[in-house]
């Protein structure tokens, strides 16, 4: 988790890092610091045991207990693509060109969710300066193309002919990676980006027509927010409405709480 600065932050803060001291790129012990970045997708920032104890995130509350754990942060675009063009490039998406989702065109024709190969991604950056980089799972950046030469070891998953890797895949590759990374007295540092795919299957959910757990199963024992009750559209961005009405949640417009309820318990299986 980041700090109440813009996601576009996170490439100069890492490289600022690793040019403190100097442009020795080393911590106070004298070694160069490694990264480990893990992102999962579709995770709403309440979506965590330690917030929520609707939740069940043992590992990532065992990990706040130990960190600096940061309840502000915001995201340069709602949309993964863009989101995540800003994560690895250290841009706003109206400078990296990826103002929509892999596969989306504007109006002219032109690919707006394509990573141009002009830019240049954190990887590119660690692989010349010595770092053993790596990136695994969720890419959604369009064709990779030129990108892949700042990683050593490289997992992309485009969404394009079925190359994507299962989530349980995506750790046994990490794991192998960071138990090499562990080997060698003069090892190099690393740089091990990590894209999960859940809880984004949230969008799996079939509890409107055929599911293998019925409604009644899922809605068990799951309360809505108070914001189901409080809250109502009239009060928000037209933007939001607009996003039940025509959009992914628009199968869900006007439907019962049981309904609701039971989307809730899908997701939180999936969170965890």
């Amino acid at each position: 988790m980041v700090a109440r600065f813009p996601m576009a932050s996170l490439l100069g803060w890492l490289l600022l890092m690793l040019f403190l001291g100097g442009c020795s790129g080393e911590d106070a012990q004298g070694e160069r610091p490694n990264f480990l970045f893990v992102v999962s997708d579709q995770q709403h920032y309440q979506a965590l045991g330690v917030v929520d104890g609707f939740f069940t995130t043992p590992n990532l509350d065992a990990l706040a207990g130990q960190s600096v754990f940061f309840t502000r942060a915001f995201v340069s675009s709602p949309q993964c693509s863009p989101s995540r063009s800003s994560l690895y490039t250290g841009l706003y998406p109206h400078k990296t060109g990826v103002i929509g989702n892999t596969g989306s065109i504007d109006a002219e024709g032109n690919k707006i969710g394509q990573l141009p190969e002009s830019l240049k991604t954190i990887g590119e950056y660690l692989k010349p300066a010595g770092y053993r980089t790596a990136y695994i799972g969720k890419w959604h950046l369009g064709e990779v193309g030129r990108h892949a030469q700042g990683y050593d070891v490289r997992h992309f998953d485009t969404f394009r002919g079925g190359d994507n890797t299962s989530d349980s895949k995506k750790s046994e590759l990490a794991m192998a990676f960071l138990a090499k990374m562990g080997q060698g007295k003069k090892r190099p540092p690393f740089a091990l980006f990590l894209n999960y795919t859940d809880p984004h299957d949230v969008y799996e959910y079939g509890g409107l027509s055929k599911d293998p757990e019925p409604i009644e199963t899922l809605a068990r024992g799951v309360a809505l927010p108070q914001s189901y009750y409080a809250e109502v559209f009239s009060s928000k961005p037209e933007a939001q409405s607009l996003y039940m009405e025509r959009d992914g949640d628009r199968r869900f417009k006007d439907k019962p709480e049981d309904v609701w309820k039971s989307y809730r318990g899908f997701y939180r299986a999936k969170v965890q």
